[in-house]
């Protein structure tokens, strides 16, 4: 699904693809417990992640999507002396998502926890982060057979439950004791990652972004060779072979200025043809529109053919 996608529009990058997959995705009929909706309205459970990926869907967004703005990364350091592990505890701490700086956050992608702590039976300790959105994800859960008393050290747990919300605000780290009554451990280190763009994505349509089979990147972006008017019916046509015993025909001249969509001097429906649509080595040339061929003239029938001498 993903190379369909990239095949429909080949600038995208890996985070763009994670934007499209997200959405394109849906519960369906994929049956679980833990079903929630998070802070955007969108439906996510630790089983399947965002559900049922949607092949039509994605190719029909990726077609059209505009590029995602640089990504932004926050760091904020939480707690840094060591404390006490109850039971039951809740680390809370509200974050501005480093709001007047250049890595301000507006839209969340991945959430990250590092984390340094001990713990008599690691197995036994759950953790859990809930957003200042109200989006609750189980980071760690309990393991029976993980009996050991190492604890974590910086190790980072990530989510990406929390996608596309708004990280200003109160955020809590939960740590509760699911096993045996007696667990003692020390919380030394706690990180918090925030990853995301300085755009909200809420705010962009749900649907087509551009006219279809049309793409333009917004100003100030510029990918290299993406940076350009781009229309997407151009690709490789390979002519079927030539009739045998006869010379291949020559090629339809190609459509003239004002066909289509501001088709260019080659036909190829591209007023500026990208390096891309150059031909390989060993490949014909590239043609936009289907190459035109007349019928080979059928051979005379038989009664008029002369006789063998």
């Amino acid at each position: 699904m993903i190379a369909l996608a990239l095949e429909a529009n080949p600038f995208l990058t890996w985070r763009d693809m994670q934007h499209l997959v997200v959405r394109a995705s849906r519960q369906a009929q994929l049956q679980a417990e833990d079903w929630r909706t998070n802070g955007v309205g969108r439906q996510v459970s630790h089983h399947y992640g965002y559900g049922l990926l949607d092949a039509g869907l994605l190719v029909d967004l990726a077609r059209t999507w505009l590029p995602t703005q640089p990504q932004k990364k926050c760091a904020v350091r939480v707690l840094h002396t060591p404390t006490p592990i109850l039971p039951s505890m809740r680390v809370r701490k509200k974050v501005s998502a480093c709001a007047g700086r250049a890595n301000y956050i507006r839209s969340l992608e991945h959430v990250q926890v590092q984390l340094s702590l001990s713990y008599s039976r690691r197995g036994d300790l759950e953790i859990s982060l809930t957003s200042p959105m109200g989006t609750r994800s189980t980071l760690v859960a309990i393991r029976p057979l993980d009996i050991s008393g190492q604890g974590y050290n910086n190790w980072i747990f990530m989510s990406t439950h929390f996608w596309d919300e708004d990280p200003r605000g109160l955020w809590i780290l939960g740590l509760e004791n699911k096993g045996y009554y007696f667990n003692t451990g020390t919380l030394f280190r706690y990180t918090l990652l925030l990853y995301g763009t300085a755009e909200d994505m809420t705010a962009r349509p749900t649907g087509l972004q551009l006219p279809a089979r049309l793409h333009r990147l917004p100003p100030g972006l510029h990918t290299g060779r993406a940076s350009r008017l781009l229309l997407t019916a151009c690709t490789p046509h390979r002519p079927p072979p030539a009739h045998r015993n006869r010379p291949p025909l020559p090629p339809a001249p190609g459509p003239g200025p004002g066909h289509g969509l501001g088709a260019g001097p080659a036909g190829c429906g591209l007023r500026e043809p990208p390096p891309l649509q150059r031909p390989l080595r060993g490949l014909p040339a590239p043609v936009c529109e289907p190459l035109q061929y007349q019928r080979p003239p059928q051979s005379p029938p038989q009664d008029h053919l002369p006789a063998p001498a």
